[in-house]
C-alpha cells in the first residue's frame, strides 16, 4: 500500500511539473553560442536580440550579439574573436569571451552583467579595435549598421 502511494505522489508531481513548464521557457536554458569555422548562423548585420530573447521565436536567449565586417563595412569579417573588459581600451582581463563564426556573427547565451558596462573590443589575426565607450547593451546590431557604423577590424 505504501508503495503505491509513493508512486501516486510521484506521478502526481511529474504531471504537475510538467504542465508549468511552458514550452517558451524551456528556450531560455538553451545555450547557443558562436564558433570559429561554424556557419549555422543566418540574418547576417540584424538584430539577432529581436528573435532570441526572453518570449522570442529562436533557440536561447542571447546576452551579447552581433556582426563584424571588413573594413570596406560591406563584407564580413569571419572567424575574428570579441573579447568584453570592466576597463577601457582592452585593459585588464576579459571577462567574456565570444568566437565569430564564418558568417561574421557572434553571440553568446553565457551569463555576462552588463548593468554595470563593458568595454568591447574585436581581435582578428592582424589587428585589434577597441571601442573607446562603455556599453550597457549586448544587441550590437541594434544600433551598429542602423544609427552608427557597423563593427569591424583589419
Amino acid at each position: 500500500m505504501r508503495s503505491i502511494s509513493l508512486a501516486w505522489v510521484l506521478v502526481c508531481c511529474l504531471a504537475a511539473v510538467t504542465a508549468c513548464g511552458g514550452s517558451d521557457d524551456v528556450r531560455a536554458n538553451e545555450v547557443n553560442v558562436s564558433r570559429h569555422g561554424e556557419a549555422f548562423s543566418h540574418h547576417t548585420g540584424e538584430n539577432c536580440v529581436s528573435c532570441h530573447r526572453e518570449g522570442g521565436e529562436a533557440k536561447g536567449w542571447f546576452t551579447v550579439s552581433g556582426t563584424v565586417y571588413m573594413p570596406d563595412l560591406e563584407m564580413v569579417h569571419a572567424n575574428t574573436t570579441v573579447r568584453l573588459f570592466q576597463l577601457p581600451s582592452g585593459a585588464g582581463q576579459a571577462v567574456g569571451i565570444i568566437e565569430v563564426d564564418a558568417n561574421g556573427n557572434f553571440f553568446t547565451t553565457a551569463a555576462l552583467d552588463l548593468r554595470g558596462g563593458l568595454y568591447p573590443a574585436i581581435y582578428s589575426s592582424t589587428a585589434s579595435k577597441q571601442k573607446a565607450l562603455i556599453t550597457t547593451d549586448g544587441a550590437c546590431s541594434s544600433c551598429h549598421g542602423v544609427n552608427v557604423d557597423r563593427l569591424s577590424v583589419e
